[in-house]
């Protein structure tokens, strides 16, 4: 088998290999945070407006919270529309102890949502995919006997 005929194959799964570097990346400090981290009570001192590509308005919470005799403050990872979060609204915060400025709102939404979902993504596209390119490359070849 010719090499130009493997090329697609060779190239989604490159693809597929770095969107799977980014997701263990991304779950790592989640875990890190989870398993490490210390947990605190933050409170909601702000909503911070974006735009998504469709016009619309999200909101992602900005919280504060102090450790000893420092005050510290994270934006949520999270956008939506409604407001996740209302301005003084508790929320439990999860922080490393010795890197204060690795911290996050303790919430599946907040720590996993985003490795969730491009780890399935990639799951499904390896899958999917590499049926599609395999299966092109056995048909052709078995056609061409």
């Amino acid at each position: 088998m010719k090499i130009g005929r493997l090329l697609p194959l060779l190239l989604v799964n490159a693809l597929l290999a770095a969107l799977t570097i980014v997701a263990v990346l991304l779950s790592r400090e989640s875990f890190e945070l989870a398993l490490q981290g210390e947990k605190t009570t933050g409170q909601v001192i702000g909503l911070v407006q974006s735009t998504d590509s469709e016009g619309d308005t999200l909101y992602s919470p900005v919280v504060t919270f102090t450790i000893g005799d420092r005050t510290l403050q994270i934006e949520g990872m999270t956008a939506s529309y409604p407001p996740a979060y209302k301005v003084g609204q508790e929320v439990e915060v999860v922080y490393n102890p010795q890197n204060l400025s690795k911290a996050a709102i303790n919430k599946f939404s907040e720590l996993w949502l985003l490795p969730t979902m491009i780890g399935g993504t990639v799951a499904v596209l390896f899958v999917t995919l590499n049926l599609v390119i395999v299966g092109g490359l056995l048909a052709s070849k078995g056609s061409a006997e």
